[in-house]
Parts: structure tokens; sequence; C-alpha cells
């Protein structure tokens, strides 16, 4: 409120002092550009604090099969806005980013239980076991049952 007393202050002055029509128009697009970067600026933190609390959502339910359309819904954005602000939080893409988490958890698991590798795969939200175990391999070094033995 302050803020915007502050502005409504500084128009009026403006149109006061103002001599000519377009020394208003002047005043009323510097205050517009003023509030449009303020929009601007808030919106953009939202937003960042939206993609926040997805990601917390996909590191709580990377198990889940989670759609990039329902993530988007979930923080109030567009899809393309999504990706773009998601990579810009993270550092890397959606997809990347979930592997990783899964991954993760697959390692922990593997190191932690007995519970199968198949299992494992499944529960950490690998829909392929084969896809599972030749990611697993690539971005790991090791096969999930090679690694597993080595804890």
């Amino acid at each position: 409120k302050k803020e915007a007393k502050e502005i409504y202050s500084s128009l009026a002055l403006d149109l006061e002092k103002a001599a000519t029509t377009q020394e208003m128009v002047l005043a009323f697009h510097g205050v517009l550009s003023l509030l449009s970067e303020r929009i601007e600026r808030n919106g953009a933190h939202l937003s960042t604090n939206s993609i926040g609390k997805v990601r917390d959502f996909v590191d709580d339910h990377y198990g889940e099969s989670l759609k990039i359309s329902r993530l988007a819904k979930m923080a109030g954005v567009s899809v393309s806005t999504f990706g773009r602000k998601f990579k810009k939080l993270t550092g890397i893409g959606l997809e990347p980013y979930l592997q990783n988490r899964r991954l993760e958890e697959a390692k922990r698991l593997l190191r932690t239980s007995n519970i199968p590798v198949y299992r494992i795969g499944r529960d950490c939200g690998f829909k392929s076991y084969t896809y599972f175990v030749k990611l697993f391999g690539a971005k790991i070094g090791l096969p999930p049952q090679k690694f597993r033995k080595q804890f």
C-alpha cells in the first residue's frame, strides 16, 4: 500500500507540473512502465517459487508417472515456460532430473536392502526392467547387480 501511495503521489505531482498534453502522456507512460516492471518482478518470484514446489513434488513422487503437462499445471505456467524455468532452477531439464532422482534412490536401495533388482527399478519409476538396467549401467558405470555386490 505504501508503494502504491508513492506511485500515485508521484503521478499526481507530475500531472500537476505538466504544461502540455505530451508531458501528461509521458507521466502516465512512466508510471505504467514502473508498474509493469514491479508486476513482472513479483510474477517471476512467484513463478520460481511454484517451480521449486513442483521440484519438491517430483522429489517426493519420483516413482510415479509424472507428465510435464501436469507439473506445469501445478506450477501455474505453460509447458514451455515450465521446462525453461525448471532447467533454470535445477540446471538440467525435467527428464534428466527425474532420471537422476530415480537412479539415486535405486543406488540407495541396492546398497541398503535385499529387494530384488527388478522391483527396485519398478519402485523407482522405471517402466521397463531392461531400460533400468541399461540406464543404470550407462550412468553409474556398473549394472545394478554388480553395484549391489560392491556393498
